[in-house]
């Protein structure tokens, strides 16, 4: 009588001479060092590590995993360094467990914060002050939304654009340091 194989058994059966070449092995070690990697990145943004539990964790994976975790923890956290969000977390990491100097970053993000904010603060004078002048509308509860303005939204933009190339050369300067 003929055995009935279950699918599992079949494959088994078909790939049981198959390896994995030292190439696609060292490949699924990164891998795996980048997920556990991003847990960590994850939990210390969440507030669940510290920056020192962090540099634990990073040189316990980097010893469980036999590579050097930095080049992929700067990859993780330049993916996650932005002009909007606050970052003094992430050029804490920066600075303690990649050790380069934060300084030029943390100018483009302040003057990012400034110049928008000078955009946002002028188009809401002038909103308020029109809203009062043409229309006779006044008063605390009155609050405009400047950033519904087509012609803020365009200098919102082009401060973007130019700041986020600052922020990448930037990031290109630091990644230049950690290579030394």
């Amino acid at each position: 009588m003929a055995e009935i194989k279950s699918t599992l058994d079949l494959v088994m059966e078909k790939t049981k001479d198959l390896t994995l070449s030292a190439h696609e092995k060292k490949e699924q070690q990164r891998k795996a060092l980048t997920d556990a990697l991003k847990g960590v990145l994850q939990k210390y943004e969440d507030g669940v590590f510290s920056p020192d539990h962090v540099e634990k964790e990073i040189e316990s994976l980097e010893g469980r995993f036999s590579l050097d975790a930095k080049p992929l923890l700067k990859d993780l956290v330049f993916d996650r360094l932005t002009l909007d969000p606050d970052n003094p977390g992430l050029l804490e990491l920066i600075r303690r467990v990649l050790s380069c100097d934060t300084e030029g970053i943390s100018g483009v993000l302040s003057d990012y914060r400034r110049a928008r904010d000078a955009v946002l603060d002028r188009a809401l004078r002038e909103a308020l002050t029109t809203l009062r002048e043409k229309h006779g509308i006044s008063g605390s509860a009155v609050m405009p939304n400047p950033e519904n303005d087509p012609n803020v939204k365009t200098a919102l933009e082009k401060i973007r654009a130019s700041f986020n190339a600052l922020l990448e050369k930037e990031k290109a300067r630091l990644c230049a340091c950690l290579q030394t």
